[in-house]
C-alpha cells in the first residue's frame, strides 16, 4: 500500500560544537591544566595550552546522533538504512532507540560492521504519571535478555490496545480508519504515527502533523494516554537491563519539578540537545543537568520525515561518558528507616 507522505519542511542540521559543551568550569579546567603544566615544566604555557585545546577539538570532531528511530517502531527507514545514513553524513556513532522495542538492534549491529559506524543498543520507554507523559531513553541495554524481551512484548500489546481505543474515538468524531489499514503500514510497533499516516492516506488530514494537531496530540479529542509504566518502573527496567536511563525531550515531559525525585530513583541523564529545543531551552536544561548532576545527551529524534538522521549531532565524548556510567553500575539508594 502506498501511503502519501506529508511535504517535508526544510530542516537545518545542528552540530553541537566544543564551545557548547565546555560547561561552567570547562575553561577553568584548561587553565588549571596550564598552571600544573607550567609548574612541571619551564616551557612556555601558551604552546601547551594551544596543544591541549587542539587535542580537545580533534576529540570532538567525532560526532554522534543519540536518538534515532527505525521502521521497527514509527520511523521510515530500515535499521541498515539508518546506519548507512549515519555513515554518509560522517557520524562515528548512532543510538537506535525505538519505542518499546529492541527489534532493530541486531540488524543495526550487523550494519555497523559493514559501514564502520558504532551502534549503541538503546530504547525509548513510554511512561505516565498523572497527566504527565515521560519518555525514558535507555542506553547500552542488554537487548538479548529474555526477561527484557518478554516485558517489551507486553508493552507492545498494550500499544495495540491503545491504538484500537484511539481508532474508536476517531470514529466517534466522524473520522473512520480501519484497524487493518493502520497495522498494514510498514512498522513493527504501532502507535500514533501509524494512525496519522492512515488518516493522511484516507484524506482526513492534509499533513502528517495536522493529525496530531487536531486529533492525536496530548489533550486532543482522540488522544488516549494511560501508559502501563510509571517513570519509576521505566527506570527500574532500564537499570535491570544494564542500561543508563536518560529523560528524553524534557521540554515535552514538563517534569522539571520531578527531577530530584527521578534522580533519586535512578535517572542518570537528560537530553539537553534535541531537534525541538531552541537555544534558551537548551540553556535551561543544561543548567538543570549541572544542578542535579546529570549526564548530558542529545539527538535528533529522527523518524526519517521532517528531521533527518544527524539533524542534531553531539560530540562522541557524550557516548564515552555513558560508557563510564555503565562501567560504574548503579545501586538503588538505601532506604533510611525512620526511628520511632
Amino acid at each position: 500500500m502506498m501511503v502519501k507522505q506529508a511535504p517535508k519542511r526544510p530542516f537545518r542540521s545542528r552540530v553541537i560544537r566544543l564551545n557548547d559543551i565546555l560547561l561552567d568550569g570547562g575553561v577553568e579546567a584548561i587553565k588549571g591544566h596550564t598552571r600544573r603544566g607550567s609548574e612541571a615544566s619551564a616551557r612556555g604555557t601558551r604552546a601547551w595550552k594551544a596543544s591541549f585545546i587542539l587535542k580537545k577539538i580533534r576529540e570532538e570532531q567525532k560526532l554522534a546522533d543519540m536518538h534515532v528511530h527505525t521502521r521497527i517502531s514509527d520511523g521510515v527507514s530500515a535499521p541498515e538504512e539508518v546506519v548507512e545514513q549515519a555513515k554518509r553524513i560522517g557520524l562515528a556513532a548512532v543510538c537506535i532507540a525505538d519505542h518499546d522495542s529492541i527489534g532493530a538492534v541486531e540488524d543495526a549491529l550487523w550494519a555497523s560492521q559493514k559501514y564502520g559506524v558504532e551502534v549503541i543498543p538503546s530504547i525509548e520507554l513510554s511512561s505516565q504519571i498523572e497527566d504527565k507523559e515521560l519518555h525514558i531513553l535507555g542506553y547500552f541495554v542488554d537487548w538479548r535478555a529474555k526477561w527484557f524481551r518478554d516485558k517489551l512484548v507486553k508493552l507492545q500489546e498494550d500499544r495495540r490496545q491503545r491504538v484500537k481505543m484511539m481508532i474508536d474515538r476517531l470514529a466517534g468524531l466522524g473520522v473512520k480508519i480501519p484497524y487493518n489499514l493502520v497495522i498494514s503500514i510498514d512498522g513493527g510497533v504501532i502507535g500514533r504515527p501509524h494512525i496519522a499516516l492512515a488518516m493522511l492516506d484516507r484524506g482526513h488530514v492534509k499533513t502528517f502533523q495536522e493529525a496530531f494537531d487536531k486529533y492525536l496530540g496530548h489533550g486532543k479529542p482522540a488522544y488516549v494516554g494511560k501508559y502501563p509504566l510509571t517513570p519509576t518502573e521505566a527506570l527500574e527496567i532500564i537499570h535491570r537491563a544494564g542500561g543508563v536511563p536518560v529523560l528524553a525531550h524534557p521540554l515535552y515531559a514538563r517534569a522539571d519539578d520531578m527531577l530530584p525525585e527521578l534522580v533519586e530513583q535512578g535517572l542518570r541523564g537528560i537530553e539537553v540537545y534535541h531537534s525541538k529545543h531552541d537555544a534558551s531551552t537548551t540553556r535551561h536544561y543544561k543548567q538543570l543537568a549541572k544542578k542535579h548532576g546529570l549526564l548530558i545527551t542529545g539527538g535528533s529524534d529522527s523518524h526519517g520525515r521532517e528531521v533527518p538522521v544527524g539533524g542534531v549531532k553531539v560530540p562522541y565524548s557524550f557516548i564515552e561518558r555513558l560508557k563510564e556510567e555503565v562501567a560504574k553500575g548503579w545501586k538503588p539508594p538505601k532506604k533510611v528507616s525512620k526511628s520511632s
